[in-house]
């Protein structure tokens, strides 16, 4: 193992490890700026990370990688996953981390930019067939996101461009592909 797997191996087993927690992040983010993370990612990498994310959450061990506790039974899940290593499980794991933190991040944004033009609620706004009372509402609640819409998209922007600085279109691409698969694999719930 070359020194730099060997530390981004080790790193990567003491950092806390949920569905893409933000300490997951940013541990993502440290490595990606060490230079340990290289390389972009392939279909078949985040195949194989969502294989083996599945297996592990169905057998209750996703959180065990971020305790340092690679068990054999870890280890023999990840291999059949199509790995070599819990390392080079952990090395695909960041690079998916901060891709898919941008892509949700985005797509976050998207909405927030969605609901501040508040297109769809203008058109019912605008509907004599809507009644008053129900127009009323989609007034306060319009107002609301509205209020809420800066504080939010202040927030996401400065995340945004932590991440992107730190991901390649090319493997951004990669798991836009795998994104429904990544969702069902990470939560067990449908990617739709």
């Amino acid at each position: 193992m070359t020194a730099h797997r060997h530390r981004a191996a080790s790193c990567a087993r003491r950092a806390p490890h949920s569905a893409f927690a933000p300490l997951a992040a940013a541990l993502a983010i440290a490595l990606a700026g060490c230079g340990l993370l290289g390389g972009h990612l392939t279909d078949e990498q985040v195949t194989d990370y969502a294989k083996a994310y599945k297996d592990l959450r169905a057998e209750g061990l996703r959180g065990s990688l971020g305790q340092g506790d690679v068990t054999p039974k870890i280890e023999a899940i990840i291999e059949r996953a199509g790995f070599k290593s819990s390392a080079d499980f952990m090395a695909v794991q960041a690079k998916v981390t901060l891709a898919w933190g941008e892509l949700q991040t985005k797509q976050s944004v998207a909405k927030l930019d969605d609901l501040e033009q508040g297109k769809d609620l203008e058109k019912i706004l605008k509907d004599p067939n809507v009644p008053e009372s129900t127009k009323a509402t989609i007034r306060k609640q319009l107002e609301a996101a509205r209020a809420n819409y800066e504080r939010n998209r202040s927030f996401a922007k400065p995340v945004l461009d932590a991440v992107e600085s730190h991901v390649d279109g090319d493997s951004l691409e990669v798991v836009r592909r795998h994104q429904k698969e990544l969702t069902e694999a990470m939560t067990g719930r449908s990617g739709d």
